[in-house]
């Protein structure tokens, strides 16, 4: 049963929430620096070196932090796995896609009927390899045109044939018909939501969701026993941040764009006299490749804002020590984040157990191998 962790779950994060509310590039002070002053300057002493390491390791924060991180220890046990037959399915899949399906694969495979639904399901990859473990049919649902030719021209066949068609417009049910399993691997929000409304007919679904801020939703949560924790879209991607799969250069681009949007917002609180946040509009990483004060004009003119000359040595140093307070006292949050992912996931099962569903939540993999490694399996 989900319904009482879930509950639990929703009372945690409504008590806690001045403390993962609020963004430290954004919020000043920080309501969280009154109830526990000593934690706030030992977080705003720690150099980038101990910043970043804790940032990996987040359950690893020393003292003061003892307290916070009980109460957020919250362990998901990864779901049984069973032995794959052996299948030569992974022709033409690349990098870590390989790794997500056989995790995928081993935890789901025995719990799926004969028939099966890809949802949005790219070329067809998960369906094809599941089709192998388990001499199955299955159909694969996928927007792109292009998708759908180029996994019919390699993987179709008489245990496999593609529906093009747009989830979030089409009515499905058709293809959901009573005894197929539904399997969705990272279909992004709107799109699992979807599936579970379409799902009544099916035998049983197995999923995991991914990109809960991709939704046209007032809430990001669906069930009726959700906590309302007034969602704010900052709050819904805070959720999902996290670096384990990250390359270098990813993390040095993200590094450099941080504190030069914070030399940027210091900038324009000193011009305009106004000591509030300045919204400035994404950019092209390739902007970064310039020097900061081309960057800082540039991203003005973009975001309609007059800049006047300034230093812009002192203004960039300015803007990195910003951006190491700034990652300091968002170890913060860092405790509170994958409980906001469960959360989510959790109101997904909920969902699902108030319509009569039996249903299973675990982890299927990893972090290292997919960081959106929550799997939800019902009956």
């Amino acid at each position: 049963m989900v319904s009482e962790p879930f509950a639990r779950l929703g009372a945690l994060l409504a008590s806690t929430r001045h403390r993962w509310g609020p963004n430290p590039f954004l919020d000043e002070p920080l309501p969280w620096r009154d109830e526990a002053p000593e934690l706030a300057a030992a977080l705003d002493a720690l150099p980038i070196e101990a910043i970043e390491a804790l940032e990996l390791q987040p359950g690893a924060l020393p003292d003061p932090f003892g307290a916070w991180l009980a109460e957020a220890a919250w362990e998901v046990p990864m779901l049984p796995r069973v032995r794959l037959p052996e299948a030569r399915w992974s022709r033409g899949v690349k990098g870590r896609k390989i790794g997500m399906i056989e995790a995928f694969g081993a935890v789901v495979n025995e719990q799926l009927s004969s028939e099966l639904v890809d949802w949005c399901s790219g070329q067809g990859h998960l369906a094809r390899a599941l089709c192998l473990w388990g001499e199955r049919t299955a159909t694969c649902v996928e927007v792109q045109p292009e998708m759908c030719e180029r996994g019919a021209r390699r993987l179709g066949g008489h245990n496999l044939r593609f529906v093009c068609a747009d989830v979030l417009e089409a009515d499905l049910r058709a293809e959901l018909i009573a005894g197929r399993s539904a399997v969705a691997l990272h279909a992004c929000g709107d799109l699992t939501i979807r599936l579970l409304e379409q799902s009544a007919e099916l035998d049983g679904l197995a999923f995991a969701p991914c990109c809960y801020h991709a939704t046209e939703r007032a809430s990001p949560a669906i069930s009726a026993a959700a906590v309302d924790l007034a969602w704010e879209d900052q709050h819904i991607r805070l959720a999902l941040t996290g670096e384990y799969v990250a390359t270098s250069y990813v993390k040095r681009s993200r590094r450099k764009e941080q504190a030069w949007r914070c030399a940027f917002d210091r900038l324009m609180r000193a011009q305009s006299g106004r000591d509030v946040y300045h919204p400035t509009k994404s950019c092209p990483r390739s902007w970064l490749s310039q020097p900061f004060e081309g960057w800082a004009r540039q991203m003005a003119e973009f975001s309609g804002y007059d800049l006047a000359p300034f230093d812009a040595d002192n203004a960039e140093a300015a803007g990195w020590e910003r951006a190491r307070l700034v990652r300091a006292r968002g170890l913060v949050r860092s405790i509170y984040r994958p409980l906001l992912e469960l959360f989510l996931a959790m109101d997904r099962a909920m969902w699902l157990e108030e319509r009569g569903r039996v249903v299973q939540l675990g982890r299927f993999c990893p972090p290292e191998v997919t960081p959106r490694n929550l799997v939800i399996v019902a009956r």
